[in-house]
């Protein structure tokens, strides 16, 4: 399984209706989601009608001052630090209530994969998505958990939940000690049986058949 099978085992589980892609890309996450109404983000993609040419924050930004809410966020930009934690920050303000927040790469398998930009030149990278995720679930009282596959996949959801009491270090050797409590991890049968009265072999076994995707948002 890859990122877009949890993120359509989220929007599945909780039923969920719009979608924004941050970081577009080759569309291949994109195309792979199963949700009626799906947007995307990419300033270096020009002329899919799919996808707003603009940065993930010009757009986020737009939507806070429209007050235009998804369902739905999945951040996979640029895995730097910075922007990750703006693009966390500015997506919270943006999900309707119940909605989720993803990303990818939270659960880094070493260090070398969560270096800075400048030493990248290929090979695995996840930068510092972990730190941005982190620093989200101590910060807001929000229901928030990663899965363990596929680098961990790290799940936002906008409803209230008791704030943690985790103090992060932000070093990797911190994480390396602390992963599950850092990261709030579970497992995909443990978050289905949460949220529905099914199981995930229900879910699995029921293919979602989605209407011509157009662009479309709720309020």
């Amino acid at each position: 399984m890859r990122h877009w099978d949890y993120i359509n085992l989220v929007i599945t589980t909780l039923g969920l209706q719009s979608y924004l892609e941050i970081g577009y890309g080759s569309g291949e996450n994109f195309w792979k989601i199963n949700c009626r109404n799906k947007f995307a983000v990419d300033n270096a993609i020009i002329g899919n009608p799919f996808v707003a040419p603009e940065t993930s924050h010009e757009f986020l930004n737009w939507c806070v001052e429209s007050d235009t809410k998804f369902d739905c966020i999945f951040i996979d930009g640029d895995h730097e630090f910075d922007v990750v934690d703006k693009d966390i920050e500015l997506g919270l303000k943006c999900l309707n209530p119940n909605g989720a927040l993803i990303t990818q790469g939270v659960s880094p398998p070493n260090e070398w994969s969560c270096r800075p930009r400048s030493e990248y030149k290929g090979g695995e990278w996840v930068g510092g998505v972990w730190k941005a995720f982190v620093g989200a679930r101590v910060k807001n009282a929000l229901e928030s958990f990663a899965f363990p596959q596929d680098y961990g996949i790290g799940v936002i959801i906008n409803n209230k939940a008791a704030k943690l009491k985790l103090k992060p270090e932000y070093t990797f050797e911190w994480l390396h000690d602390n992963r599950m409590e850092a990261l709030g991890m579970i497992t995909p049968s443990v978050f289905v049986e949460k949220h529905t009265a099914t199981t995930i072999e229900d879910i699995a076994g029921n293919d979602v058949i989605i209407e011509q995707p157009k662009v479309g948002v709720s309020k």
